[in-house]
């Protein structure tokens, strides 16, 4: 009876470290984390490696060196001119076509074999005589001359690379040779013979 009593009370002190044991896993406490801040300190270059200036120069006149940016929006008010075909003729088997452009507009022939000459000016309207094959279209470029940028000589220096002077209104544009201008396609007619 005695290793009764024995055995009983070992499996009770068993028992009893388990539950303790079991106890001890509770849930530990959430851990923050702890954040270090570092801050680098700069190195200084060793003595003579660099030499010092002997009076900085502020960004400031850097900038000013230049003329101020034109407003983006002087820049949207530069449209490409209209062309409008008025008459389509023929003088000794020879075709033309008649267009009204622009007074204030330049125009280029693009394709070889044709030519536009000025014949006259009505209503602010220059009137071009373009002639050259029967029956085939051409490439005119037309540009409205108040939007010509002017070239960057021109400038002076004034402004930074990528942009061109305004003289007209004292200010830096973005360099945009084709601003204002447009690619038109102009056709010319046929002579039949008598």
């Amino acid at each position: 009876m005695k290793s009764f009593h024995l055995s009983f009370y070992v499996l009770i002190a068993l028992g009893a470290l388990l539950l303790t044991a079991c106890g001890a896993v509770a849930t530990p406490p959430p851990v923050q984390p702890t954040i270090i801040i570092i801050t680098p300190t700069p190195l200084s270059p060793p003595a003579g490696a660099l030499p010092t200036p002997a009076a900085p120069t502020p960004a400031v006149t850097v900038a000013s060196q230049y003329a101020p940016f034109c407003p983006s929006a002087a820049s949207s008010s530069c449209t490409a001119p209209t062309i409008e075909e008025r008459d389509r003729y023929c003088v000794k088997k020879v075709p033309y076509t008649l267009v009204a452009i622009p007074l204030n507009a330049t125009y280029e022939v693009l394709s070889s074999g044709f030519s536009c000459e000025k014949q006259a000016v009505v209503n602010n309207e220059q009137i071009l005589a373009c002639t050259g094959k029967q029956l085939y279209t051409f490439d005119l470029k037309l540009c409205n001359s108040a939007c010509a940028a002017p070239t960057a000589a021109a400038g002076g220096g004034q402004c930074p690379s990528g942009y061109v002077y305004n003289a007209t209104q004292k200010c830096c544009a973005q360099a945009n040779p084709d601003a204002g201008c447009v690619t038109v396609q102009v056709a010319i007619g046929g002579c039949t013979s008598p």
